[in-house]
């Protein structure tokens, strides 16, 4: 869970142009699974989390599909998670 947040703000830093921007959904997913500590919000809590790995795998397609093919060379390591 936590490789994914910071995937998701690695990618959100330089890119502003993408077919989808997460910050604002980011926050209220992030806010539900870290302030539900009791077993009434365990739907959310999964819903939540099921939705900030949709999230992480959105993006790198979305920025690899964005850059330029000279860019995508450069940094290879980085895009191949």
């Amino acid at each position: 869970m936590v490789n994914e947040v910071k995937i998701l703000y690695r990618f959100q830093q330089g890119m502003q142009q993408l077919r989808r921007g997460y910050r604002r959904e980011l926050k209220k997913v992030l806010r539900v699974i870290r302030f539900s500590k009791s077993a009434r919000d365990k739907k959310k809590v999964t819903a939540a989390m099921r939705r900030v790995r949709s999230m992480a795998n959105a993006l790198p397609r979305d920025v690899t599909r964005k850059l330029p093919e000279s860019v995508r060379a450069a940094r290879r390591e980085e895009l191949a998670l």
